[in-house]
């Protein structure tokens, strides 16, 4: 804490019709703020623990929207909760009140995209201790603004779809696709004909591989028939010659 005097506001309204307030609060900042973002006509100072204020009398009822809000503890709350969430997520929990504010629902609101639920929710947050025409008509001219650029990039979308949508560029789109066809064909017929190719070559083998089993069997039977005669022959000399 230190004994620093800060200065804010315009001393440049009547003098007639003035109105002073002097508190002891730690949210002279924050009241000196809201009181500049909502256009109200005033001067003042104010410390860590201060704030002097003396503002146009035609704005009482804003002035005092104001401070209630600074001095009651729910803005601080308020950011403690969002930064638990610790992304920017956190903000939606406040579509609620934002919805309150642009008398729509809450349901309407969510219908949009999320990163502009967002936004609308960012700027209630900075706005939350400025009175509540300031709040509505910053948080309308924002969505104002959102739906403009939404509806700016449809015409966008849509010219372009248009500018394509020549004869030219149909035809060309069409020589395109059929040429993608034409390849995506050639690369099938390569594919049969490579498979095609395998399974010849299967075939082939496995004829070669049965006519060579074939002839070892038939050596083998040839083998055996041969050995046979000599054993027989061999006998029976052994017989004729051992009588």
């Amino acid at each position: 804490m230190n004994n620093n005097t800060y200065y804010y506001g315009d001393d440049s309204f009547p003098k007639d019709n003035r109105r002073y307030v002097c508190l002891n609060t730690e949210k002279g900042k924050i009241i000196a703020d809201a009181l500049s973002a909502s256009g109200i006509p005033h001067t003042g100072t104010f410390t860590d623990n201060k704030i002097r204020l003396s503002y146009d009398a035609d704005y009482t009822d804003s002035v005092d929207e104001i401070i209630d809000k600074a001095n009651s503890g729910d803005y601080d709350e308020m950011l403690r909760e969002i930064k638990e969430n610790k992304d920017e997520s956190g903000y939606l929990m406040l579509l609620p009140s934002v919805a309150y504010y642009l008398h729509l629902t809450e349901g309407i609101l969510r219908s949009r995209p999320e990163d502009i639920q967002i936004q609308l929710c960012q700027i209630f947050t900075q706005l939350w201790c400025c009175d509540t025409a300031t709040i509505q008509r910053e948080l309308t001219r924002a969505l104002n603004a959102n739906s403009q650029t939404e509806q700016d990039m449809e015409e966008a979308g849509e010219r372009e779809i248009q500018q394509n949508n020549t004869p030219k560029k149909r035809e060309a789109v069409c020589i395109a696709d059929t040429q993608h066809r034409q390849n995506v064909g050639k690369g099938d017929e390569d594919h049969q004909a490579k498979a095609d190719l395998t399974d010849k070559e299967e075939a082939r083998t496995g004829l070669i591989s049965r006519e060579v089993l074939r002839r070892q069997a038939e050596l083998i039977r040839l083998r055996q028939a041969v050995r046979g005669k000599e054993t027989a022959e061999k006998t029976e000399r052994e017989k004729k010659f051992g009588q």
